[in-house]
């Protein structure tokens, strides 16, 4: 929006908007109207009221459509969407919509100021921009044409470049469009142009042939996996784009370390800033329009002892292993029974909250997805019944806290179908606590449930904390095993793997390198490979391959099951927090 300066010759200054909003300065106008400092008359609130005028809505349904999405606006609360917290029709002024107001700085300034920005700087806007855009998705409203001026950026609670987004729904209300039936797949195009412009410095042209790996300076930092994600967020056939935020989500999580995602504390903002963060100046309106209050940090609390990470940050999930030639199938050994598994969960889920808040405002919540770490014993662990001991080892407390976080979250996922984080998660938990019942047997469930959907591919898989040959589990020795060790492969022998899918045309990866599209037949070196089968609108499938020298051609015959958006009228909402991670949550209506 175009900052209005000259406010003192502006005849609406000092009239009142419907009954309770009486103007004081045009901070700026755009496309979607003229934007005003107001103040409540009998509330005494500081807000901006948005004058969107007549010409916008020239008949009585566009007046009635308005009314009708700004009641969604105004139900709509997150941290990250400046708040609508009145809407109206003026006789004078015609329609207008009354947000919060908060002091900070636009992400068009912010950019025009740093230039391109370094991958650390640029997670945690992007991981908040697709959080405010979920919750939005869930609610069945789009943005409809997201741009840097649209993003605000604020210190909150002691942390810098924390995300308000502005005119949400706005100009999809003024076209006269229906924002309820809206595709979100507008909304990733849009987030689609914005990354391109955070990671280059430049917007890229409507059809650019330059992808952003091309766009970007030799010997750039941004992961393979994340300037995919771009380039296909920005197709020029829906069809091709992430269906929506959500899943835009999942691939940044899977394309970066879970570690970038916290935001920068107060004066660490800015690339290569080492002081605070500088100050927006008064008279600059448009740093100043439709942000929020900021809020004063919380007392600090007493330091905690040091608290040593139980994994490392890494943020794709641990993949299926799977032997190419002989079937080898492992599940969680089962174990008796008892009664004091509910009881440990219920107990745990208890204090967990209390816990968590505590290690949070000390800064040491650890990233709550981040990947199926290798499993550690935990030595000398106090019994979960006895309870948390808040007031002595700091680690011991970190884990109980942590176990509960994932087992909840779990349970969560679960219950909304959410198979793959489900069992990411229950994966972590037995990382923390081997053996913690509920979680073994809720994983081994799940991992039988994923086989069947899977499709019939006459692979069997194992888990990569235990990888078996195919001996160990038929019992049939290998050629190899006469000679008591396993030749070594010759320099430059492949092993090929053909894989099928039905639908076929989708992408897959071997080791984070893209290889084609199905069918395909691949050249695998011999050991591990990571195997990575997508398709839009279809699950996506890791697996695990274990490629051995001398075996003839072996087929993977994958049947893909689709996916369902889980946004509009679903109710579901992927949220990434900076600080504590992934949470699916239900927006209240």
């Amino acid at each position: 929006m175009k900052s209005k300066v000259a406010a003192k010759a502006d005849p609406l200054i000092g009239r009142t908007v419907g009954v309770h909003y009486a103007l004081e300065e045009c901070i700026a106008e755009g496309p979607t109207g003229r934007l005003y400092r107001a103040s409540h008359r009998t509330m005494h609130r500081t807000v901006v009221v948005n004058l969107l005028g007549h010409a916008a809505f020239p008949s009585e349904e566009a007046v009635l459509a308005f009314e009708d999405g700004a009641r969604s606006l105004i139900g709509l609360e997150h941290p990250n969407i400046t708040v609508a917290h009145d809407s109206g029709v003026d006789g004078e002024f015609g329609p207008y919509l009354v947000t919060e107001l908060v002091e900070g700085e636009t992400l068009e300034a912010f950019l025009e100021d740093v230039g391109p920005l370094p991958i650390h700087t640029f997670v945690p806007i992007a991981s908040q921009i697709l959080k405010a855009l979920g919750a939005a998705h869930a609610r069945g409203l789009i943005h409809g044409d997201l741009k840097a001026e649209d993003v605000f950026l604020i210190e909150h609670q002691g942390r810098a470049n924390f995300v308000k987004i502005c005119d949400l729904g706005l100009r999809v209300l003024i076209s006269g469009a229906d924002p309820e039936t809206s595709d979100p797949r507008v909304d990733v195009h849009s987030i689609g142009a914005l990354f391109y412009r955070m990671l280059t410095g430049r917007v890229p042209r409507p059809g650019d042939p330059i992808s952003l790996g091309q766009a970007l300076p030799a010997g750039h930092e941004v992961p393979a996996l994340l300037v995919e994600l771009v380039d296909r967020s920005l197709a020029r056939d829906p069809e091709r784009r992430p269906i929506d935020t959500n899943e835009v989500v999942e691939h940044l999580i899977d394309a970066v370390p879970a570690a970038l995602f916290r935001l920068p504390r107060a004066g660490e903002g800015r690339p290569g800033s080492s002081g605070g963060v500088p100050e927006v100046s008064a008279p600059h309106p448009v740093k100043q329009a439709l942000s929020g209050p900021r809020v004063a940090p919380p007392p600090t609390p007493p330091p905690a002892p040091e608290i040593t990470p139980l994994r490392p940050p890494e943020p794709a999930p641990e993949p299926e292993v799977l032997a190419p030639v002989e079937a080898v199938s492992e599940s969680i050994a089962d174990e008796e029974k008892s009664g004091s598994g509910g009881l440990i969960l219920g107990l745990l889920v208890l204090v967990a909250g209390g816990v968590a808040f505590f290690l949070y405002t000390q800064g040491q919540l650890p990233f709550v997805n981040a990947g199926t770490p290798e499993p550690k014993p935990v030595v000398d662990r106090p019994t979960p019944t006895d309870g948390p001991q808040v007031e002595g080892e700091a680690g011991e407390t970190a884990v109980v806290s942590e176990l509960a976080t994932l087992l909840t979250d779990a349970g969560r996922a679960e219950a909304q179908g959410a198979h793959d984080e489900a069992v990411r998660l229950y994966r972590e938990a037995l990382a923390l606590d081997p053996s913690n019942r509920p979680a073994q047997e809720r994983l081994t469930a799940l991992l039988a449930e994923g086989e069947e959907a899977a499709g019939s591919s006459g692979w069997d898989t194992v888990s990569d904390e235990e990888e078996t040959t195919a001996a160990e589990t038929t019992g049939e020795a290998p050629a190899s095993e006469t000679t008591g060790e396993e030749p070594p492969p010759v320099d430059g022998e492949t092993v090929d793997l053909e894989v099928i899918t039905d639908p076929k045309g989708a992408t897959v990866t071997v080791d984070g390198k893209k290889a084609g599209e199905t069918p395909i037949v691949l050249n695998l070196a011999p050991g591990n490979r990571k195997i990575e089968i997508r398709l839009n609108g279809y699950k996506r499938i890791r697996k695990t391959v274990k490629a051995v020298v001398g075996e003839e051609l072996s087929v993977m015959n994958l049947a893909l099951a689709k996916s369902q958006p889980r946004t509009i009228r679903s109710g579901e909402n992927i949220d990434i927090d900076p600080e504590e991670g992934i949470v699916t949550k239900i927006p209240s209506r």
